[in-house]
């Protein structure tokens, strides 16, 4: 299936290439063309061209101030690259000429919520939304500041809503689960990554969050196998490295705990929760200098760390016996 994806890039990219030559004609013949500028934007934005699809959409604007497509285009160019408030204004110029395009007032929906502005974002979502209902992505953006905003209930009802739409994504239907997680409805969120997984067998995160849950349900062996394929399809999962390194050290398996957390600091050594629990385990192998070491490092992350001071002063106590 992946020869066949690289395939199709193939193809697409000849699409683009025949296509750009097209345009370039068309502009040679007629150089007052606007669709022409603005279809050429389109696929220069798709290729990463972006200055030169800038350049055709300010053409295009300079040409005709009321074309939406040279307007949106631009938009979308400048939130490629970063730029979101100049973004913003392209958008609103833009749904100001044409009202009644979902598309656009989803684009806004991202750059609001780049800037910060959630409730304008959610404002845009849902005028998305309910101009063209039969569309995934804006309900996937709308469930996930629900989510980040804790309104639970409405962030499962749009991720319901997603999945209804697509019910074989297995995007989709992780986040639902991670919603599920997060109102304590375990065995939907485990039906769910069950889902996620049979989609996409290569999806990580789901093994990993599907290794959470059985942890939950209290059934270990089958969190270890989770935990162990999610660090199979991503060796740098640092996330899987750390809760399996717990389940280890919760059920007495302190060499493997050790290498797990060892794995975690390694990807990411400004965290002090692996340095935390290793110096725990290595309190209990009675490996002493390690693990005043490790609360050592704890404590210089983060110096107000209470846990770190008293279980270092057990440690000292415990070099003095």
């Amino acid at each position: 299936s992946r020869g066949l994806g690289d395939v199709y890039k193939r193809q697409a990219l000849d699409r683009h290439g025949e296509a750009l030559e097209s345009y370039k004609t068309a502009l040679e013949l007629d150089p007052g063309q606007l669709q022409a500028y603005t279809g050429r934007a389109s696929i220069l934005l798709a290729i990463g061209s972006l200055e030169e699809a800038l350049a055709d959409c300010d053409e295009a604007i300079q040409q005709g101030a009321g074309n939406v497509a040279a307007f949106y285009n631009r938009g979308r160019v400048y939130q490629a690259l970063g730029r979101n408030e100049e973004a913003l204004t392209d958008y609103t110029v833009a749904v100001g000429i044409d009202p009644q395009n979902a598309a656009i007032y989803y684009s806004r929906g991202q750059v609001n919520e780049n800037l910060g502005y959630i409730e304008d974002a959610l404002a845009d979502y849902y005028k998305a939304i309910s101009l063209n209902p039969e569309k995934a992505p804006p309900y996937a953006a709308r469930g996930q500041i629900y989510r980040q905003l804790s309104r639970l209930d409405e962030a499962l009802a749009d991720y319901d809503s997603l999945v209804l739409l697509a019910p074989e994504d297995a995007v989709a239907l992780y986040h639902r689960g991670q919603t599920y997680e997060d109102l304590g409805s375990v065995e939907e969120a485990l039906a769910d990554y069950d889902r996620a997984i049979g989609a996409d067998p290569t999806y990580a995160a789901a093994f990993h969050s599907r290794g959470q849950a059985q942890a939950t349900l209290g059934e270990f062996e089958a969190a270890f196998a989770d935990y162990d394929q999610a660090i199979r399809l991503d060796p740098e999962f640092r996330t899987a490295y750390f809760n399996r390194g717990e389940l280890n050290e919760a059920h007495g398996r302190l060499e493997e705990a050790l290498s797990d957390y060892g794995q975690a600091i390694r990807l990411q050594p400004e965290a002090s929760d692996a340095y935390y629990r290793r110096a725990h385990t290595n309190y209990i192998l009675g490996h002493y200098d390690d693990a005043l070491s490790d609360f050592e490092q704890v404590l210089s992350l983060l110096p107000d760390h209470a846990g770190a001071f008293y279980h270092r002063g057990r440690t000292y106590e415990a070099l003095d016996k």
